[in-house]
């Protein structure tokens, strides 16, 4: 919940639906907000945050956790209570592991416990290539702005801008529209190394697209027989394919840009933040009869290329 509350952005919402992403004892549905009958299929950050909170206090987990701490060291407990023992390992019977942390006092405590979970999230620290450090020359030389998309708070920044984002990740593809609809950005351009699969979080108004997918070969549980075969991914392929029908293309949903190349699921970043698509395909589609057909079928007028 910590990036949810201190690294989003204006109107961030989950891209996962609140039937996979609730715990299985408890719930999203009239638990987030109070003030609300029911939950959105994609809650807010602040919802989901509020149901994390809701969830500490329905199971009294709060009075376990210790915040504002710093781990020092992690090491091996002893196995048996004839070794020597750490002189804070009092607690030690056989075997489990050794912390010791910082607190808020600025203390020194060691404690004992039998596993150890190492949740620092994927996005804890940015990544930021050589080429964009500041003291590289191509920062050096460019006279605008360079923020990593942690930085970003709200669409403002844009205001008679030449923007440009690179990455295909949902961060990148959900700055982008914000960008877009920001009538004063001079003009809005993305930038992909290898492309993406681009497929909707919903597959109707109201039908989360992953309560769909989440089925025989595609769960928590794998058999290694469906692992090895791939079976989720060719399963997932097919599924992709089938856009052809919806939106004209075969290699997203209504993707006819940034595309990879083969279109095969698991060998490639899946984007479900496809509000920016119909802008990135402007190009592409006014090019033939087939594109203009299907900006036809779906009303896209006044975009923004």
């Amino acid at each position: 919940g910590g990036t949810c509350h201190n690294k989003v952005y204006d109107d961030t919402r989950l891209v996962s639906s609140k039937y996979i992403t609730a715990f299985s004892d408890f719930r999203m549905d009239n638990e987030v907000d109070l003030k609300t009958s029911e939950c959105p299929n994609h809650p807010s950050a602040k919802q989901y945050v509020d149901y994390l909170r809701r969830y500490a206090q329905r199971f009294d987990l709060e009075r376990r956790m210790q915040f504002g701490s710093t781990v020092v060291h992690i090491w091996d407990a002893p196995k048996s209570a004839d070794e020597d023992k750490d002189e804070a390992c009092t607690e030690c019977d056989t075997g489990g592991y050794m912390v010791r942390y910082r607190d808020q006092d600025d203390q020194i405590i060691a404690k004992h416990y039998d596993v150890i979970a190492v949740c620092s999230g994927l996005h804890n620290t940015p990544y930021i290539p050589a080429e964009f450090c500041s003291s590289s020359s191509l920062v050096t030389k460019f006279k605008g702005q360079i923020i990593h998309s942690c930085e970003y708070k709200d669409p403002t920044i844009f205001t008679d801008k030449r923007v440009l984002i690179l990455g295909s990740g949902e961060t990148a593809l959900d700055i982008a529209y914000r960008a877009i609809r920001n009538p004063h950005s001079q003009s809005v351009a993305l930038n992909v190394r290898r492309g993406f699969l681009s497929i909707p979080h919903n597959l109707a108004e109201d039908r989360p697209l992953d309560v769909f997918i989440t089925n025989l070969f595609e769960h928590a549980y794998e058999h290694p027989w469906v692992h090895a075969l791939r079976l989720r991914w060719v399963l997932s392929t097919v599924f992709i394919r089938a856009f052809l029908l919806l939106t004209g293309s075969s290699v997203g949903f209504n993707q006819w840009a940034c595309h990879t190349t083969p279109i095969r699921r698991g060998y490639h970043i899946i984007n479900k933040s496809h509000a920016a698509m119909s802008h990135l395909n402007v190009v592409v589609k006014s090019r033939s009869l087939w594109g203009r057909l299907w900006m036809w079928i779906y009303g896209e007028s006044n975009l923004r290329p």
